[in-house]
């Protein structure tokens, strides 16, 4: 049985935004403008539709990540004895910037989640800058594949 996680968009919410758009625009000129259409339609659908993803086989004892394109995967196979355990770290970033007279400093965190196989070998699940839904979204994983969580973020600062 195969567990899967999107991991995130391959394209930056501005392309997304112009896919919906793209397919609007076909939509609405398909039948006095076909020749702008199908193209429009397929890189709208292009555009929202292509994505990282990790499978989980426990059965057959692979992971495979790869980038979803219009139903074709392109990625890597990883294979693996036991699955250890997933894990969750941070790192933390702190800035400052102003001028002269005023001086501003900013700090935020990003969260990453971790699949520890038995060959020493990691791989990312996902990455994002906040927390709590982090953390759900990776115990949910887990429970399906069967897995403990292991939270290191404390352990950082």
């Amino acid at each position: 049985m195969k567990h899967s996680l999107f991991i995130k968009s391959y394209f930056p919410i501005q392309f997304m935004v112009l896919g919906g758009g793209l397919i609007l625009l076909a939509l609405f000129t398909f039948l006095t403008k076909p020749l702008i259409a199908i193209p429009a339609l397929f890189f709208g659908i292009l555009f929202i539709s292509t994505h990282y993803r990790i499978e989980v086989y426990r059965k057959r004892k692979f992971c495979h990540d790869y980038l979803w394109i219009l139903g074709f995967k392109k990625g890597k196979k990883v294979h693996f004895d036991t699955i250890e355990y997933i894990f969750i770290t941070s790192s933390s970033q702190s800035q400052e910037w102003g001028s002269v007279s005023a001086r501003f400093h900013g700090k935020t965190s990003t969260y990453y989640a971790f699949l520890k196989l038995s060959n020493d070998k990691k791989m990312m699940l996902k990455e994002s800058y906040f927390y709590d839904d982090l953390r759900k979204e990776i115990r949910t994983f887990a429970r399906n594949i069967n897995v403990e969580v292991r939270d290191l973020t404390q352990e950082n600062f």
